[in-house]
């Protein structure tokens, strides 16, 4: 994990954005709190060796900007560990990062993870963008990132890349795919599991994952 520490560093101190939630900011409890958080799910997926990476598009409101791991809501990280052991809450290493009476969920996030649950090993899993992009003046949504922001996440992604060297790269979606594509990255797309999408994200990532 070691190896991995200049980039959480560099992921911690990403300035600021317009209409964008630094996330793991380290200059936040909120951020550090994220940080923790993604680090422990570092440790447990590359306790797995993973040769495979999962990339989406970027964090939304209701999953990762509340508990700082990819496709990861309030629900999940605070929830029963997984087959892998990973989340399952503080008696597993996350904390939440948000108090209150509602464990929040995402779609996105629980088709995800219901997917790697019927996996034989784990992917590790991330974002083309990072950070959370949402509409000016509403914090508590989502938007698509721009191509500035989208340039910005491709510095990191292809730095976690060159760390990890994935032996498979899976695009989740369009704006991953040619993200991908621009760094030069061989890429298998699948659909993104929003909007109507969860059955066939599904099928098409148990069929990538059969061939390898």
């Amino acid at each position: 994990m070691d190896q991995y520490s200049p980039w959480f560093a560099k992921l911690g101190n990403v300035p600021d954005m317009p209409n964008v939630h630094n996330l793991f900011s380290s200059r936040s409890p909120d951020g550090l709190t994220r940080l923790s958080n993604l680090r422990r799910y570092f440790d447990q997926v590359l306790a797995f060796s993973p040769r495979v990476i999962l990339i989406g598009e970027a964090p939304g409101y209701q999953g990762t900007y509340r508990t700082g791991v990819p496709f990861c809501s309030e629900s999940i990280l605070l929830g029963p560990k997984n087959k892998f052991g990973f989340f399952g809450g503080p008696a597993n290493g996350y904390s939440r990062v948000y108090d209150g009476e509602r464990l929040w969920k995402e779609p996105s996030a629980t088709i995800v993870q219901r997917t790697i649950n019927e996996l034989p090993s784990p992917p590790l899993v991330w974002a083309t963008f990072p950070l959370h992009p949402h509409r000016p003046d509403a914090e508590l949504s989502n938007r698509a990132p721009n191509k500035d922001e989208i340039k910005m996440g491709a510095e990191l992604l292809g730095e976690l890349l060159a760390i990890m060297k994935p032996e498979q790269v899976i695009a989740v979606g369009n704006v991953a795919e040619g993200c991908l594509r621009a760094l030069g990255v061989r890429a298998i797309k699948v659909r993104h599991p929003s909007h109507g999408g969860a059955l066939l994200f599904r099928n098409q990532l148990l069929e990538v994952l059969e061939k390898e």
